[in-house]
């Protein structure tokens, strides 16, 4: 199935169970997203904004939240419950990659 996206896609991510992707997408300057796909039937679920191009994006070991960079200079924590965006770190520069350890 293919996924549809506008703007080039940095990096793709499966969810522990392989059943969801997660990309992260968008144009310099502009916007940028993370996109969580049902594989199955190649349908969004979920997206997270950022006001510039998403460099990165992780689960986090639990499968509950996800975390993104970009460069917007931030790093962002989201629920998958709600998509509610839970912290967000700003940086002095763009942030390239940000990932969870192994115990979250």
């Amino acid at each position: 199935r293919e996924l549809k996206h506008q703007d080039a896609v940095g990096c793709a991510k499966w969810n522990a169970d392989g059943t969801q992707i997660c990309t992260s997408s968008g144009a310099p300057r502009y916007c940028g997203l993370a996109r969580i796909f049902d594989v199955e039937y190649a349908e969004e679920l979920m997206s997270f904004p950022h006001d510039d191009v998403v460099t990165s994006a992780s689960w986090s070991p639990d499968g509950k939240t996800l975390c993104t960079s970009s460069l917007d200079m931030g790093a962002r924590i989201w629920s998958l419950d709600n998509g509610q965006e839970l912290r967000n770190w700003k940086h002095p520069n763009f942030v390239q990659a940000a990932n969870f350890s192994q115990s979250g």
